[in-house]
């Protein structure tokens, strides 16, 4: 044994996409192909 263990995600997020519309037909990308992997146990943010 190596001494790591394999852990499984609490929160597991592929290929995030969030987009805004504003003022008509502006587009506003937040997220674009974002992922992540949290695992138990740990604080993640992702401020936006």
């Amino acid at each position: 044994m190596s001494g790591r263990e394999e852990k499984t995600a609490a929160l597991c997020g592929r290929n995030i996409q969030k987009i805004f519309k504003r003022n008509g037909d502006e587009v506003v990308r937040a997220l674009d192909d974002v992922s992540l992997e949290v695992q138990a146990g740990t604080l993640t943010a992702l401020p936006g």
